[in-house]
């Protein structure tokens, strides 16, 4: 039973997934890609947030500036952007593609190194 409702949720998420990428193209179409990101990034926070303080937790804690996580979140940034650029000027099939191969390019990489 487990692991059908785990399958059935991991359906669901790629499912929001590919509405929130079917949303950002169509909004590519009237808004510029900063002010997406910049709403992506305020919802996602706002979220965060309320999602943290609805368990009785601290938002902030001093490891949030660690080195590693604001390299890590450079990163993410950048990878968001560059996913954002890649909806908004071709096809959301070829991004899609191209996102759900990635991790196999990935490994595929490790592999040779």
């Amino acid at each position: 039973m487990d692991n059908l409702r785990g399958s059935l949720l991991m359906v669901a998420a790629m499912a929001g997934f590919a509405f929130e990428d079917m949303f950002l193209k169509l909004a590519g179409r009237a808004i510029p890609v900063g002010q997406m990101l910049i709403l992506f990034g305020l919802v996602g926070t706002f979220t965060f947030a309320m999602l943290t303080r609805a368990r009785g937790q601290r938002v902030l804690v001093a490891a949030v500036m660690s080195r590693a996580i604001v390299t890590r979140a450079a990163f993410e940034v950048t990878g968001r952007l560059s996913y954002m650029l890649a909806l908004v000027f071709t096809d959301l099939s070829s991004a899609s593609a191209i996102l759900q191969a990635t991790p196999l390019v990935v490994v595929a990489g490790a592999a040779l190194i």
